[in-house]
């Protein structure tokens, strides 16, 4: 991997973690990138030269979300040797940090509203855009 593509991916990680909050203000009109930029900070340029689009962006967050709440479902069922007591702790777990004000809205409203609940839920023959843009397909 060369040093700009470290540079680039280093600035959307950046990008994201600034965004990811204002996407879960509820003042916001998430469907305007125009309010987006102005309250991140930003240039629309900047956002659609790391995202591609609006709909990259929210992917982007969505799955930065996803992955924050499975780190925290593993952490919570590893609390257990015995299965069923993993299953349940993972759970609550699940639960409890989706309905977190820092995930509740880009998982159950603007999330699904922006992509659809397909790309929440990474199903089988899916097809989604990546935060760059590009487009990826998953055939299990």
């Amino acid at each position: 991997m060369g040093e700009a593509h470290r540079r680039h991916q280093g600035r959307s990680r950046e990008h994201l973690a600034l965004l990811r909050p204002l996407l879960n203000d509820p003042s916001l009109d998430v469907r305007k990138s125009v309010d987006i930029v102005r309250e991140a900070g930003l240039t629309r340029g900047a956002l659609y030269h790391h995202f591609r689009s609006k709909k990259g962006l929210f992917l982007a967050v969505l799955e930065a979300a996803q992955q924050s709440i499975a780190s925290r479902v593993e952490e919570e069922a590893g609390g257990s040797e015995d299965p069923w007591t993993q299953l349940l702790l993972g759970c609550r777990a699940f639960m409890k940090e989706a309905v977190e004000p820092r995930n509740r809205r880009i998982l159950l409203v603007d999330g699904p509203a922006v992509l659809g609940w397909e790309a929440g839920t990474n199903g089988a023959g899916s097809t989604s855009e990546t935060p760059c843009g590009c487009s990826t397909s998953s055939s299990t």
